[in-house]
């Protein structure tokens, strides 16, 4: 339905941490950062806003995590991989938000905490980086 609610009553967020132990859902920054800091995570599951996530000149920066601070928590917890891992980072926001500042002195550039994501990464000679 458009409230969220499903027809069947399935909490499809309780039935994925039920059926995947070390699992954790959160919605908010505080609630990201904590489950990066616990050693018992092993998946994460963050639905942060109930429709599309809010451009940076919006965001509630105490509350509602940048792009750059869910990249920086993935990459944190998906290096333990021995393995290794693959990570896609989209932002398709921007081609909404050029429309919607078009013109306008006002077109948010693109966030000061953004460089994270590149320090995080390293680039070391077994890494690839790809963005979209």
């Amino acid at each position: 339905s458009t409230k969220g609610n499903r027809k069947d009553n399935r909490n499809l967020i309780e039935e994925w941490l039920q059926a995947l132990p070390g699992s954790r859902y959160v919605w908010n920054r505080n609630d990201l950062f904590e489950a990066a800091k616990d050693p018992k995570v092993r998946r994460l599951m963050g639905l942060f806003e109930p429709s599309d996530m809010k451009y940076e000149l919006n965001r509630d920066k105490r509350t509602d995590p940048s792009l750059a601070e869910m990249t920086e928590v993935a990459i944190q917890l998906l290096s333990s991989n021995p393995k290794g891992f693959y990570l896609f980072v989209e932002d398709k926001s921007w081609i909404p938000a050029m429309m919607a500042f078009s013109g306008s002195s006002q077109f948010p550039k693109q966030s000061k905490e953004e460089p994270i994501v590149e320090e995080e990464l390293g680039g070391g000679a077994n890494e690839q980086l790809i963005f979209t």
